[in-house]
């Protein structure tokens, strides 16, 4: 566990089973100031921590263009870009943990690169769309575990390389073809599977 605590969840539980842990330490209902009750919306997070596994700013509006207008769309996580969405709301840095979590969890859909948040959402039972660079591709994601996620990823050739990108320089912040790669309508077509209409 994190720091010698003993994690309550095992390697081998279900998706219910992760679902019911993790919704059970968490508050159920997303807090008022940002959505009302009833109110339909899905949560993004454009900001991975390292900016070699960013996907562009370009591809993210592309994809925001294909959104439903009257959805809102939370961005959640740290700083990122803005998206050009009739809905679009940016959170970041405005919530607390479980109020990111609550706000995940009842939503009608998560999108976002491979963060915390994202594995929280699945986790948690929230359809999830992960845009999957291939750095570590296996080693994490995609799980066929959870029905409810699935991975925009391009089955390269040289996926799994560790991030140690034989196309650009990843320590300058170039972005790979893994993710370059990945169209906007792709993501929209696993968000429709998972019923985001």
């Amino acid at each position: 566990g994190i720091c010698g605590a003993k994690s309550p969840f095992r390697f081998d539980d279900s998706p219910e089973a992760y679902r019911r842990r993790l919704r059970a330490a968490f508050p159920a209902e997303p807090p008022e100031r940002f959505v009302k009750p009833g109110e339909r919306y899905i949560c993004v997070s454009n900001t991975p921590t390292w900016a070699y596994r960013r996907w562009p700013q370009a591809s993210w509006q592309r994809l925001a263009d294909m959104l439903p207008r009257d959805v809102k769309v939370l961005h959640l996580g740290k700083g990122g870009f803005a998206l050009d969405h009739p809905g679009y709301r940016d959170l970041s840095g405005l919530t607390t943990l479980a109020e990111a979590f609550s706000l995940i969890w009842n939503s009608a859909m998560f999108i976002g690169a491979d963060t915390g948040l994202l594995h929280a959402a699945y986790m948690g039972g929230t359809p999830t769309v992960c845009v999957l660079g291939e750095g570590h591709l296996g080693h994490y994601l995609p799980w066929d575990k959870f029905p409810l996620l699935r991975c925009a990823h391009l089955n390269m050739d040289c996926a799994g390389c560790g991030w140690h990108c034989r196309y650009v320089d990843l320590s300058k912040g170039e972005i790979p073809p893994c993710l370059t790669g990945i169209k906007p309508e792709s993501v929209m077509e696993l968000a429709k599977e998972l019923g985001l209409v």
